[in-house]
């Protein structure tokens, strides 16, 4: 009998965090996959916070305008690929929880793929207090069947 295998997914986010992104400049952070599973993403979605004293208007917040002031360039460690060829606006990349960004093709991060994520503010006088990055999709894993 042939040894036999079974794929198995398990849905999981990966999430990256910045805070205090003072204006005009850039945080760089990262996330590995886990060395047991790969990883498929399938969504994208962002929160971001100011503080509310901030010179920005709630009314955009409540809106949901998704700060096109702030800029994200991503890139795999394993070949230095880059998912953009450019920093692009975080609105053109990231949806938020309830409407995230559908990735148009899935994106699979190998087992210890270090995902670089660097997020720039362009704002010229907007400290944002917070934001987080959520990649949403499923773990993949190869077990040999009982």
């Amino acid at each position: 009998m042939k040894n036999q295998q079974r794929i198995l997914t398990e849905a999981f986010t990966y999430s990256v965090r910045f805070s205090n992104l003072t204006s005009a400049s850039s945080q760089t952070s990262a996330i590995q996959i886990h060395s047991d599973t790969d990883f498929e993403v399938f969504k994208l979605a962002a929160n971001c916070f100011i503080n509310l004293n901030a010179p920005n208007t709630f009314t955009e917040i409540a809106m949901g305008v998704h700060y096109a002031g702030l800029s994200v360039l991503m890139t795999e460690n394993v070949n230095e690929a880059r998912m953009s060829d450019v920093a692009t606006p975080l609105c053109n990349v990231f949806g938020t929880g309830q409407q995230p960004f559908i990735l148009p093709n899935p994106k699979i991060l190998l087992a210890n793929t270090v995902l670089s994520i660097q997020l720039s503010n362009l704002y010229a006088a907007q400290t944002i207090a917070g934001v987080e990055l959520m990649f949403i999709g499923r773990k993949i894993s190869v077990r040999s069947a009982a």
